[in-house]
């Protein structure tokens, strides 16, 4: 096939990739409920490893849990919404304020610092004054903390959520329309009723 710009070979690889994503929805879904449940089960541990190894958990310490285990506990909840309750509504809704948090890693002078995903992490943004490009495979991070940091102001965009989220999105608007013969109760062709003559 013969493209005449970049822009229209891009336009049909995305229609293509659409086309494959929908044809297996429910595979993708899957992926994406194990994906929450693995990733925050992986932070969750690591949580109760830092704090096991600390002699004396402070109010800071406190204070910066609480975002973490808040979202770990949103990704449970999606996967728990998936796999036991069926509920696909609050799932799609769930999953997508999860990975919204895993969209920017973010470091602002004098101290503002919030950092959270897991997983494969694909991201391009500034560190600094220079174009930074990060990629690392199966960890999980989380780091919110306000004063006490002399880093430079960083802001990464997290690539692998948007690509979840726009997957996720084309299955939420792409569900598959009942037909008119679905839940219904009656085999076969329906017969008229004649009346009886008396």
């Amino acid at each position: 096939m013969y493209f005449k710009t970049p822009n229209q070979k891009g336009a049909f690889l995305m229609k293509r990739f659409k086309r494959f994503v929908l044809n297996k929805r429910k595979g993708w879904l899957m992926g994406i409920a194990i994906y929450q449940l693995l990733g925050a089960i992986v932070l969750l541990i690591l949580m109760v490893t830092i704090l096991s190894a600390q002699p004396e958990i402070s109010g800071g310490v406190i204070f910066a849990v609480i975002p973490m285990i808040a979202l770990s506990l949103v990704s449970i909840m999606a996967g728990i919404f998936y796999f036991i309750k069926g509920k696909e509504l609050k799932f799609y809704t769930l999953s997508k304020l999860n990975l919204c948090a895993q969209l920017l890693q973010l470091t602002i002078p004098p101290g503002f610092t919030f950092i959270y995903y897991y997983g494969p992490y694909f991201a391009l943004g500034i560190n600094g004054h220079t174009l930074a490009i990060r990629f690392e495979t199966l960890t999980a991070n989380f780091n919110f903390s306000i004063g006490g940091q002399e880093e430079g102001l960083v802001v990464l965009f997290n690539c692998v959520p948007l690509l979840i989220l726009i997957i996720l999105r084309w299955i939420e608007r792409n569900k598959t329309a009942p037909t008119g013969f679905d839940n219904s109760f009656v085999d076969g062709p329906r017969q008229e009723a004649t009346p009886q003559e008396v």
